[in-house]
């Protein structure tokens, strides 16, 4: 299993296929997401329970089938619920290739131009019940995708007749779906229009993680021939802005990741809320109303939740005893260290390491 790391300089994948890919569950060290950034691009896939994810200071509540594609030097974290769900991180410089028409759009995104639009939701994922963990993992559906998005420019309507899942090259012709479950304020006879641009680029979404988790022979082929497609579709369709007012409060951000720096690079020795207030140039009883703000969290309930993450990490790659652990992980107090780690993860440090056994490099 792959974890997730807070380096913002950390090599993702290899140096000539720099992406990675990760599947999230309850059971995995990291599961709540501490805010972190990085320089690379990102992209979130939800396939059970919901994410409440925060992107600089933007929130989303992410469901099933749901895609969040984060921009380069995105602040973000979240917290899951009953949730399931995949990361891919990957270096944009990796599609720039010499002499190629492409780089002038690429290198636009690169230089934050135009800033890529951040939640893609998935409107069919409750009605359908689709297992797209299934619907996309071969060849010939992944041809199908690149001729449905040739094919399919006109919108579509689901009402509540749906009789069948029609095949992915007859969107076209599709006028009417049934519904088989309505959802919050949907009623059995309210319809909704969904774009077939947009379920396309879904889908298409959807085939990138699938062929990143199977590795098949060739999945470096595909995938940065997706890459080329989806960054495509999101140009055709101006799923991206260049409007001033939605950049980021760089001035907040970067002081948010000042602190955020400092937490992970002393960590394990003891902090005060006035090391930290500094560090931010506020005075305490601001710097928390600030760090509440922005993470939802009290900067030592963070604090002490990257420590057990920290923690967690140590436990499953050393052989070093719990106490050793608590120790290099900023706790001064055994007693204190496993009534957290139980708060944090429900189990003790010892029937942790012991459900999920070290594997040591």
């Amino acid at each position: 299993m792959q974890k997730l790391g807070y380096n913002e300089s950390k090599q993702r994948g290899t140096f000539d296929f720099p992406i990675e890919f990760y599947h999230v569950d309850h059971n995995h060290p990291q599961y709540i997401m501490s805010y972190h950034w990085h320089m690379e691009y990102e992209i979130i896939r939800i396939l059970e329970g919901c994410f409440v994810v925060t992107l600089d200071e933007r929130e989303y509540l992410a469901k099933k089938g749901d895609i969040l594609f984060l921009n380069s030097g995105t602040l973000h974290g979240g917290t899951p619920t009953d949730c399931v769900y995949q990361c891919i991180v990957f270096d944009m410089n990796m599609l720039v290739k010499k002499d190629n028409a492409c780089n002038r759009y690429i290198k636009e995104i690169m230089n934050h131009t135009y800033l890529i639009n951040e939640y893609y939701p998935d409107e069919t994922a409750v009605n359908h019940s689709i297992n797209s963990a299934n619907m996309y993992n071969s060849e010939n559906m992944y041809s199908e995708n690149i001729n449905n998005s040739i094919n399919t420019s006109n919108s579509m309507n689901i009402t509540s007749s749906m009789n069948t899942t029609s095949s992915m090259n007859t969107v076209n012709s599709m006028d009417t779906v049934n519904s088989m479950d309505t959802v919050n304020s949907m009623n059995a006879t309210s319809s909704i229009n969904i774009k077939p641009a947009e379920q396309l680029l879904l889908k298409h979404l959807y085939c990138l993680f699938d062929t990143l988790k199977e590795k098949a022979p060739g999945y470096e082929l595909i995938t940065q021939g997706l890459l080329y497609l989806i960054l495509g579709s999101i140009t055709k369709n101006h799923y991206y802005s260049t409007d001033s007012e939605t950049q980021r409060n760089h001035k907040r951000i970067h002081l948010m990741k000042q602190v955020l720096e400092h937490m992970e690079d002393s960590y394990q020795s003891s902090l005060t809320l006035e090391q930290l207030s500094k560090t931010a140039g506020m005075s305490p009883k601001y710097f928390c109303r600030f760090f509440q703000e922005m993470t939802h969290k009290s900067p030592f309930e963070y604090l002490n939740n990257y420590r057990i993450e920290r923690a967690c990490g140590q436990l499953l790659s050393t052989e070093d005893t719990i106490t050793e652990i608590a120790y290099a992980c900023g706790f001064n107090d055994l007693s204190y260290f496993i009534k957290l780690f139980k708060r944090f993860k429900g189990i003790t440090p010892a029937k942790y390491r012991k459900l999920f056994p070290p594997s040591f490099s």
